[in-house]
């Protein structure tokens, strides 16, 4: 993969930027207590709906190269 000309092949270095950015996401989420809130009231009214079918959206090249930078 290229990142700003560089080369990149160590998946240790592209992978870190995903992680980094998911906990700092998840650490966003449970610091906010009323949108906690609303999220567990949620999943609770929704616990009786199974969910079948996921579809996952295609991560382009460019996606990626901003969540790395």
């Amino acid at each position: 993969m290229r990142i700003q000309d560089k080369q990149i092949n160590n998946t240790k270095k592209i992978a870190d930027p995903f992680n980094k950015y998911f906990i700092t996401a998840a650490g966003k989420i449970v610091t906010d207590n009323t949108k906690r809130k609303e999220a567990v009231k949620l999943l609770h009214e929704s616990k009786n709906n199974y969910v079948l079918e996921m579809k996952l959206l295609p991560t382009t090249e460019s996606e990626i190269k901003h969540v790395i930078e």
